[in-house]
């Protein structure tokens, strides 16, 4: 046999298994296509109430976490969760845990696979849980890349990986005529007026009261609406008093962060809550008011502007009408007029031109934070103002109406088609298909209602890591992307990126809860185990744990390890027991690629992968010990810091003095002082380091967000994008 004879004998059984493993990949997408058409119908409400979410697995690539590299630069404004009515980004979309929330489906989801392997199929591999830290991927570099957890990415071997390019739509199967964004939520209005939100319920932003409404708004943690008689009722957050809406007759409301504005029949304005103003708002007549973070703007009857409040909008001079349009970005940072003769006029923040309006005739305006868009008379857009994601890259045709969030814009055309541009770092620049009537903009996410009434949103599906419910708590733990806590009548409670099931608590009673990547698991009194998500046994559908007495666990990354009575050690995953150390220890901690313990005698004993020096834990006696992703920490007994492994922004600098506890996770650490106070160091791109005053007496971190318990017993978080200034127990900076 010539070798070429002997090239083409080894190479057809390789080309007729890679011809039938794609052929089965493109069935199964058919399929999960014919579904999703299936489903969506002809948009009517569907009949059930329990939400309905199919999730996507994302490829590092593809997925919806910050990494390092987009943490945002100096000098850049942090990511706001201050909306006015259209804003924010939602978990709104996203986790719906509660009952009675929306039923929401993913309805687009692409999947460009990559390499695929024979055999695999194209979505379960993404969806695997590493078993065990031995069995990690081989690669060099910085783990911030090779070893982000970012996505749920285990489809590898003999050096093959799969990547997958997903985008996911959430779409409501209920008829609306309009919806509004929240800070993590969105409420919709529908034809019979009543109200349903969907979204983050840390505040109750999602409890809309029955009966008719004629108008709705929501601000950053709370929804106003117009009774059809004009009575405004609110819900949600309350903090300021932003809810406490009087009595009487109101033809309008609008709803910003902290404060509420309404307009009486008269023309008269009424604001309640902290508006930035100690509560003065201007004499005048009114015809419409719009309600942004710490600000507000009016038109008055003549067709002239006023701004009050604490925000640049508000400081700027304002230009001369009439107008007969307002915009007020979600931050309170720019305004935008349109005026009778269909010029354009901006005020406020100009740092990169976003009130510098071009001349000429507009048929509509938008103000964002960084750039603001308009619609020429001819349909034409044009945008202004700041310009590194693409924001000036407009679409080419003919459009009617245009929305501006932080970094994109959507037009919509006479024919209800939808265009997107800029920021494509969540989806939020896509355009989506379908035929829309309405849109509406936050500052990661837009939403819109298409004509068959059922509402539509893409972009950041917000997770509401941070968002740490009300009450007093015993104990608490953190995972990748979530955070769970115990009351005192041993009641779990969980929020977060709900991905694997990690966040869907059990009805247990438990004494301690931790979390990993995308599982979570409690310590039952009679000393058992409870496990949930980590993409379960498909057979059995529920994650393992071990049948045995347990005193102490810790979980992390895919895994979890207990300590038993007699001081040893046991391990184990969503599949089964992996391997442990012997010996007997006093404490764990299980991060993401290696494991640490403390030994009898104070010393420290790792184990895991090694690659980044991870193992590599000092010698001497140690009290405390913490693992995070590729690094860890320890106090010494006088309290003070040691860490190791990969250095990444710092984290192997700590700061110096004595502490009491130390949390480590993929980028930053926390420590807590002898004093109840929490200093943080390493990457602050999501805000994790900017720790509230204490005193506090215990602190854990998450991937980009941290959580600290008061001694009054409530829990603090902080990062994730700033969005934690609308974090739980009345704390946030004004």
């Amino acid at each position: 046999m010539s070798d070429s004879d002997e090239a083409q004998r080894r190479t057809a059984p390789v080309m007729l298994w890679e011809f039938a493993s794609l052929a089965a990949l493109l069935a199964l997408l058919a399929a999960v296509l014919f579904v999703i058409e299936w489903s969506a119908g002809d948009g009517t409400p569907e009949t059930t109430e329990t939400p309905e979410i199919a999730s996507a697995a994302r490829s590092e690539q593809a997925s919806t976490e910050p990494s390092a590299s987009s943490a945002p630069s100096e000098g850049m404004p942090e990511r706001d969760t201050a909306m006015s009515d259209a804003s924010a980004p939602g978990d709104a979309v996203g986790q719906s845990q509660q009952a009675g929330s929306a039923a929401v489906d993913s309805v687009h989801e692409q999947a460009a696979s990559q390499s695929q392997q024979p055999g695999s199929a194209a979505v379960d591999a993404a969806h695997e849980e590493a078993a065990g830290q031995s069995q990690q991927p081989e690669s060099a570099g910085d783990p911030a890349a090779s070893l982000s957890d970012d996505a749920p990415s285990d489809a590898m071997s003999d050096g093959a990986a799969e990547t997958y390019s997903i985008e996911i739509q959430i779409r409501v199967h209920e008829a609306f005529d309009s919806i509004s964004v929240g800070g993590n939520f969105v409420c919709g209005l529908r034809p019979d007026g009543t109200a349903r939100c969907w979204g983050s319920q840390s505040v109750g932003q999602t409890d809309a009261p029955p009966g008719a409404f004629s108008s709705i708004s929501s601000g950053a943690g709370h929804t106003c609406g117009l009774r059809e008689h004009g009575a405004v009722e609110c819900w949600g957050w309350n903090d300021a008093g932003q809810t406490d809406a009087p009595s009487g007759e109101f033809a309008s409301v609008s709803a910003g962060t902290w404060h509420t504005c309404g307009l009486r029949a008269t023309g008269a304005l009424e604001c309640w809550g902290d508006n930035g103003s100690n509560g003065r708002v201007p004499a005048g007549s009114f015809r419409s008011i719009h309600a942004a973070h710490r600000v507000t703007c009016g038109l008055l009857v003549d067709g002239e502007v006023a701004c009050w409040g604490a925000a640049e909008a508000a400081g700027a001079t304002l230009p001369d009408g009439p107008f007969v349009q307002l915009s007020l970005s979600r931050d309170g940072a720019v305004a935008c007029g349109l005026r009778a003769d269909r010029t354009v006029a901006c005020w406020g923040r100009d740092y990169q031109g976003q009130a510098s309006a071009p001349a000429g005739s507009f048929s509509d305006v938008a103000a964002g934070g960084w750039h603001a868009c308009g619609v020429r008379l001819g349909g034409a857009v044009e945008c202004w103002g700041k310009d590194d994601l693409g924001q000036s890259e407009v679409p080419l045709g003919h459009f009617d109406a245009i929305v501006v969030g932080d970094g994109h814009a959507c037009a919509l055309g006479p024919d209800g088609h939808v265009a997107c541009w800029g920021n494509q770092k969540e989806s939020q620049g896509t355009s989506p298909d379908g035929q829309f009537v309405s849109l509406v903009a936050g500052d990661y996410v837009t939403c819109g209602v298409l004509i068959s009434g059922a509402a539509v949103c893409w972009g950041d599906q917000y997770d509401g890591r941070d968002f740490a419910p009300h009450g007093e708590f015993s104990t608490f733990g953190t995972g990748a992307w979530h955070a769970c806590a115990v009351r005192d009548d041993r009641s779990a409670e969980c929020w977060g990126w709900n991905f694997g099931g990690q966040t869907d608590v059990p009805p247990d009673r438990l004494l301690s809860v931790d979390g990993g990547r995308y599982h979570t698991c409690g310590l039952r009194p009679d000393g058992s185990a409870s496990c949930w998500g980590g993409f379960p046994d498909e057979l059995s559908g529920t994650h393992f744990v071990p049948d045995e007495q347990l005193v102490e666990l810790w979980s992390g990354g895919g895994s979890t390890c207990a300590l038993r009575a007699d001081s040893t050690a046991v391990c184990w995953d969503a599949d089964g027991l992996i391997d442990a150390p012997s010996g007997t220890f006093t404490s764990l901690s299980v991060g993401v690629h290696q494991s640490c313990g403390l030994r009898a005698d104070r010393s420290i004993d790792c184990w895991g992968d090694n690659r980044f020096g991870a193992l590599n834990a000092p010698q001497g006696a140690y009290g405390v010990v913490a693992a995070g992703e590729s690094s860890s920490c320890a106090l010494d007994l006088q309290g003070r810091i040691s860490c190791w492994g990969s250095e990444h922004d710092g984290l192997l600098d700590p700061p110096q003095g004595s502490f009491a506890d130390v949390s480590v996770a993929a980028w930053h650490a926390c420590a807590l002082d002898h004093d109840g106070e929490v200093v943080c160091w390493g990457d602050n791109g999501q805000g994790e380091l900017d720790a509230p005053p204490g005193p506090f007496d215990d602190v854990i971190v998450g991937r980009n967000f941290s959580c600290a318990h008061r001694i009054d017993r409530n829990l603090e978080c902080w990062g994730n994008g700033g969005r934690a200034q609308l974090a739980a127990s009345g704390w946030h900076s004004r």
